[in-house]
């Protein structure tokens, strides 16, 4: 894995994070709206019931599989902003910060570090990359443990 790909990832966690929550928002209110079942009706069998406690458990297990990734999540930005901290330029630190940690967009990272645009672009985000590429491969061995931990 190169330095580059270790902070993407970083996004990539986040985007699937962000769909699992939603997962999670819609599963709750189907379980909010749950009627109660009604006997009067004919009893189809076959297929597999969902009552209320099939549910319930489903819900249950599916949140602690998302509070599961949260936790890996948690453990993998923190060991990659702990690298990205060791960065001697403040304003270099705060993009890579900005941009991979926070998951903002260009625009955002242009207003935290105070250039424009157009400077990340062209200069700020290559020297960045490289200061960081620095420190990745002296922390190769202790990412790739992280790495199997929290992401594999």
């Amino acid at each position: 894995m190169t330095a580059m790909e270790c902070l993407e990832r970083i996004r990539d966690m986040q985007i699937e994070l962000r769909k699992l929550e939603r997962d999670i928002k819609e599963l709750r209110a189907k379980l909010y709206s749950l009627k109660a079942i009604d006997y009067v009706k004919e009893h189809i069998s076959g297929g597999t019931p969902k009552d209320l406690g099939d549910q319930i458990a489903h819900f249950n297990a599916r949140l602690k599989f998302v509070q599961n990734k949260w936790a890996r999540f948690v453990r993998y930005s923190d060991f990659v902003d702990s690298m990205i901290n060791q960065i001697e330029s403040c304003q270099l630190r705060a993009l890579l910060h900005e941009r991979y940690i926070n998951g903002g967009s260009w625009e955002q990272v242009a207003e935290v570090v105070g250039v424009s645009r157009q400077w990340i672009d062209r200069r700020m985000h290559r020297l960045a990359i490289k200061e960081f590429e620095k420190i990745f491969k002296n922390s190769l061995q202790e990412f790739t443990a992280v790495y199997n931990e929290c992401v594999v």
